[in-house]
């Protein structure tokens, strides 16, 4: 149990380390830039246009106009402006954090490099483009039917004795994780099986990992698209934590039999999506993509 203890509260300090990522975030300019961008674009752009929407433009219209002309104008501005900007926001997102996590993963590797002059990186094999293809696929299929099995379980988990919270933030702080962490494994061409063993076999880690960035999100308000809006704002940071963290071999825990217990975290998510992605391989990419990416 102290095991499990102790590589909680160090994901939890490798998430949160001021000095890492001030160290990190100094080395770069281009890093220091994307990060800026990520937060006006989400605090200023979109959580100001929430901020807007709930304290000026739905009391106001609320005191102008009946119910019925409130809802119709509300549905207006959210489809008009609101919806618009978080799918602006979430492609632009998406361009920033994928070259976030290369800057980042670079300087830990010019770092980690300047420590151990003896240390060389084996060469790198480029995958051919089916291969790549089909195992995005597979991980976007894998993470939602994960995220649909974390919205079955607040269905039915209990609201007695914080049940379903709690529950809730377990599994979305392992998701979080492994967003966090996506971008590392990615620059260092580890296959999807692998960052799912990692994640499993290292759970306390990534738990702890995962927890800031799920309070971060919806600790502060219970509105979903706040909680986009913040996390959103705040992920950089945890992209540049997860490429400068030292994650705990799972091999140095073999005296601990509860530590080295792998957790069947993406089980079922990954039993249907092994299904799913192989009929769309098969369809889209023909019958040897998915041998292929099995025999990876």
């Amino acid at each position: 149990m102290s095991s499990l203890l102790v590589h909680f509260a160090q994901g939890v300090f490798d998430a949160v380390n001021p000095s890492t990522l001030l160290r990190f975030v100094a080395s770069s300019s281009r890093i220091q830039t994307l990060i800026a961008q990520c937060l006006v674009l989400n605090l200023c752009v979109f959580l100001g246009s929430i901020l807007v929407y709930h304290n000026l433009l739905a009391p106001l219209l609320a005191a102008l106009a009946p119910q019925a002309v409130l809802n119709i104008l509300m549905s207006l501005f959210q489809t008009i402006w609101l919806y618009p900007a978080y799918c602006v926001s979430y492609l632009a997102n998406c361009m920033w954090y994928d070259e976030l996590g290369r800057l980042a993963h670079r300087a830990a590797a010019a770092e980690s490099s300047s420590s151990n002059s003896t240390s060389k990186q084996p060469p790198i094999k480029p995958r051919s483009w089916d291969a790549a293809v089909a195992q995005e696929l597979y991980k976007l299929i894998l993470l939602g039917v994960y995220f649909i099995q974390v919205f079955l379980v607040n269905l039915i988990a209990p609201e007695k004795y914080m049940i379903k919270g709690i529950l809730n933030h377990i599994l979305l702080s392992w998701a979080y994780a492994f967003y966090c962490f996506d971008y590392r494994w990615s620059c260092e061409s580890l296959e999807l099986p692998r960052r799912v063993e990692a994640i499993e076999t290292r759970w306390t880690y990534f738990l702890g990992f995962g927890t800031p960035s799920v309070l971060s999100a919806y600790a502060i308000s219970s509105d979903a698209l706040v909680g986009a809006a913040l996390c959103s704002a705040l992920y950089p940071l945890f992209v540049v934590a997860a490429a400068a963290a030292d994650v705990p071999s799972h091999g140095n825990d073999t005296t601990n039999n509860t530590a080295t217990r792998r957790l069947p975290i993406f089980t079922f998510a990954d039993a249907h999506a092994a299904r799913c992605c192989t009929l769309l391989c098969r369809a889209l990419l023909g019958p040897s993509t998915t041998a292929s990416r099995r025999r990876r």
